[in-house]
């Protein structure tokens, strides 16, 4: 069971006080608004707020042995749908004729898409998780693997992708979040006090 509280609190979270008193890191927040009831699952009317580190995606790996040699057979672009400069940029390479040295690498897939959306070098520890769902951080222009999902069946949506990456490129932290939530917090006062 989690706790609710209100907007003023958002600051404590942060402190040093309030983490010392939880038995595990703050990963992230969840705003419910006041007078809805809570909803489990996907609720569109809740805002799920993550520090920038922990912003994920959980992708279908399917790994491919491909040839080295330079050439690019097929250039694939994904745009997600809400931000048309941002691309992921795929180099997709003929597979490996007998005598060519190969090279392996992991296509990341969202749900119900035929086409990856992005890559990454599939290293001996990523292969064991060929066809498995995995979660991936993008960190210095590069996807990451963190962890397998065993608790997942399906990778993520596209839609659901497609806002990680958008809170990746466009990061909210602590500091920016708190700011933002005692702005609405004054103004509110203000308000009531009809001033």
């Amino acid at each position: 069971m989690q706790d609710f509280y209100g907007l003023e609190a958002v600051r404590k979270f942060f402190g040093e006080k309030f983490t010392k008193t939880v038995a595990h890191e703050i990963d992230g927040l969840i705003f419910q608004p006041v007078n809805e009831p809570y909803c489990a699952g996907r609720c569109d009317k809740l805002l799920k707020w993550k520090p920038p580190s922990h912003n994920s995606i959980d992708f279908l790996l399917r790994i491919q042995r491909i040839c080295k040699p330079g050439r690019c057979d097929k250039l694939l672009k994904w745009k997600p749908p809400s931000h048309n400069s941002i691309d992921f940029l795929l180099r997709i390479q003929r597979i490996c004729k007998p005598g060519e040295l190969p090279e392996y690498i992991g296509f990341l897939y969202v749900q119900h898409e035929n086409e990856p959306k992005a890559q990454m070098k599939a290293t001996k520890k990523l292969l064991p998780y060929n066809n498995k769902i995995i979660e991936c951080t993008y960190t210095n222009g590069k996807w990451e693997f963190m962890r397998e999902r065993t608790d997942k069946s399906l990778p993520n949506s596209s839609k659901t992708a497609t806002a990680v990456w958008n809170s990746i490129i466009y990061p909210i932290d602590k500091e920016m979040l708190v700011a933002y939530v005692e702005n609405i917090c004054n103004r509110r006062s203000l308000n009531f006090l009809n001033i």
